[in-house]
């Protein structure tokens, strides 16, 4: 599934019931059957949604980046996550209490672990029906205590981003799975910012293209992921990519206007409306006479035309299929 705050462009987070609807209807034709509420309680109407949509909610409190000092940050967050429990607990939809994100950002220590496992027990006494759950950052070690603390484990992870390389992500996973095999592992954040206006031939770290947020792999033995984040959200302290004062991690736009091309790779993994969708169309202003042409899709066959000529097909389509070095002609084509 995907992540999701509670932000929507002009209005940050004071939305409305209808631009609630809007979300919740981008997560369905997605083919999302989960999604995670960040990082703190959402509008009880999004939970009913969820409810009547049968979407699984990851439900969390804001114990998070870094610790309490003092007795009365850890009497706050109970408090949360009590009111949280009780206010929300009927709600089918929720699968899991989040105990904590990021809380290690600052470094592990004991005293973080006893807290975290506190929480989990706290939650866990206030309801034994439902799993508990943390999100860790990648500094974590595969065989932190903090990994035997809750039922379920997550780790928000950015190789191919803010550090290392995509490829490194899949060896993260393989080994923590060799490591911990007994672990339920999720990736709980992944993903990166992307302004639809910025394209690449050669689509790299930091460029903030279309196409480098197409560059993702998926492993068979996870319980499951979300991606970060479903829609671009509020973030006052960046100046990055072209725009500012956002995180651009989303698959839609803040405003929800513009879908970008990942949202349409995701659908072809997750959803069973046949689509077919042409990546790059925003890739206007191309300087090469040979391009490749990547078509989004969950269909058994696709034939691509340029200007009325069929030039290729193929009936071994996956959700991203790339026709290699179609010619294309001086001035418009029609594609």
């Amino acid at each position: 599934g995907v992540a999701r705050h509670q932000d929507f462009g002009g209005v940050g987070n004071a939305v409305t019931p209808a631009q609630m609807d809007t979300d919740l209807a981008l997560i369905q034709e997605l083919g999302a059957n989960s999604v995670r509420l960040s990082h703190y309680q959402h509008d009880d109407y999004f939970y009913t949604l969820c409810d009547r949509a049968g979407i699984l909610v990851w439900a969390e409190v804001p114990f998070i980046s870094l610790p309490f000092t003092e007795q009365a940050g850890m009497e706050n967050i109970e408090g949360q996550m009590e009111c949280l429990v009780k206010q929300c607990g009927n709600h089918p939809s929720i699968y899991c209490w989040g105990v904590q994100n990021e809380i290690t950002i600052a470094g592990e220590s004991p005293e973080i672990h006893q807290m975290v496992q506190h929480m989990a027990q706290y939650t866990k006494k206030l309801d034994p029906t439902r799993y508990t759950a943390e999100a860790n950052i990648y500094s974590v070690e595969n065989q932190s205590p903090l990994n035997r603390l809750a039922d379920l484990v997550g780790y928000n992870l950015y190789y191919g981003w803010y550090y290392q390389n995509i490829p490194d992500l899949q060896v993260r996973l393989d080994t923590f799975h060799a490591q911990c095999p007994d672990i339920p592992l999720m990736v709980t954040e992944y993903g990166v910012d992307t302004n639809p206006a910025l394209h690449s031939y050669e689509p790299s770290v930091k460029d903030y293209t279309e196409e480098y947020q197409l560059l993702f792999e998926e492993r068979d033995f996870m319980v499951g992921s979300y991606v970060w984040n479903m829609a671009d959200f509020g973030s006052a302290a960046r100046n990055e990519g072209g725009k500012t004062g956002q995180n651009q991690k989303g698959l839609v736009t803040i405003d929800r206007q513009l879908k970008k091309d990942a949202f349409y790779l995701y659908k072809a993994y997750w959803s069973a409306e046949k689509f077919v969708k042409l990546a790059g169309s925003r890739f206007v202003h191309r300087h090469r006479e040979c391009n490749d042409l990547t078509a989004l899709s969950n269909l058994a066959k696709l034939a691509l035309y340029v200007n009325g000529t069929l030039v290729q097909q193929t009936q071994q389509v996956q959700p991203m299929t790339t026709f290699a070095a179609v010619p294309l002609q001086m001035g418009e084509n029609e594609i």
